[in-house]
């Protein structure tokens, strides 16, 4: 990909093709964030009213290495001057205010900013709707407004995927979610997330292990997938064997997701409880200790307590 990048910026050096290749350098594989900066840069000197790369810069200083809101907010900024009707870094603006900030008035101040620009867009609904969801925990209005969305846009898969999530983990309506987390990949099969979530469901509030696994396994078998996908969905793997009681096929899927991420504070949590019901105390303390030094939150240890007062009392 990069090879192809390259060879279609020597021949024609358009925005569009630098832009691609930007966002490969940023990718897992590369990690090539200065790269990846550097090009956008070049890129904006010759085209200063892309609002696309302004866009594209600040998405990279803000959830990449860089973690510098200033310079995000800057290029978000610029993007909206150059063409306020650009509803992107409205949404991102939000993003930096909700998370952030804690800055919930302002966050929806350009959330309606960007509905009075495109009162018929399918996103601006979907992004109301995981404002109200997430930082209002509004759920009936962020239903609404997933509702909407989809009105606007029957195909719109995260929209169906995000009321899933609404009626399978606020409304405990568990047909729903799955009428909604099957409609979203009906719509787009190759979306690994969707197979993960209806996983969940089937795993943890319809105790269909079978069918679970094979949802698990249906995401990981999907292309582009990060090393964070990875170890979510083998963890999630390693769940289901170990409800099932099968511990040696639980260890693997635990081991292997670890080998995506070390520091996965769950799986080595579920690890340290594994060994431990083994009876294999060393492999239990290893995992603990790794478990405690990951886990700045320590939130981990009200887990684990919680797990030995029900095996106290059950």
């Amino acid at each position: 990909a990069e090879e192809a990048y390259l060879k279609a910026i020597k021949l024609n050096p358009q925005s569009l093709f630098i832009e691609n290749l930007s966002l490969l350098y940023k990718h897992e594989h590369f990690k090539k964030y200065d790269k990846s900066e550097e090009i956008l840069l070049k890129a904006i000197e010759s085209d200063s009213l892309n609002t696309s790369l302004y866009n594209t810069l600040g998405l990279l200083y803000l959830k990449e290495h860089f973690n510098d809101i200033i310079k995000a907010r800057e290029n978000f900024n610029k993007a909206i001057r150059i063409n306020q009707n650009f509803l992107e870094p409205h949404f991102n603006l939000a993003y930096i205010e909700n998370v952030y900030n804690n800055n919930h008035r302002k966050a929806i101040q350009y959330l309606n900013r960007a509905l009075k620009i495109a009162p018929n867009d399918a996103s601006v609904y979907y992004e109301l709707g995981e404002h109200y969801q997430f930082y209002k925990k509004n759920y009936h209005k962020a239903e609404n407004y997933y509702i909407r969305s989809i009105e606007i846009d029957g195909t719109y898969a995260n929209a169906y995927s995000r009321l899933g999530d609404l009626y399978r983990e606020n409304f405990k309506l568990y047909t729903k979610a799955e009428e909604n987390y099957r409609i979203a990949i009906s719509i787009d099969p190759e979306e690994s997330i969707f197979y993960n979530k209806m996983g969940i469901l089937l795993l943890d509030h319809m105790k269909k292990n079978d069918e679970a696994l094979s949802y698990f396994r249906e995401a990981l078998s999907k292309r582009n997938l990060t090393s964070e996908d990875k170890s979510i969905y083998l963890a999630n793997c390693g769940l289901t064997y170990q409800k099932q009681n099968d511990l040696a096929k639980a260890e693997e899927y635990y081991l292997e997701a670890l080998t995506h991420d070390d520091d996965y504070v769950f799986v080595n949590i579920q690890l340290f409880n594994l060994y431990d019901e083994l009876g294999k105390y060393k492999l239990a303390e290893k995992h603990y200790k790794k478990a405690y030094e990951t886990d700045k939150s320590k939130k981990f240890l009200v887990y684990i307590l919680s797990l030995r007062l029900k095996q106290l009392f059950s």
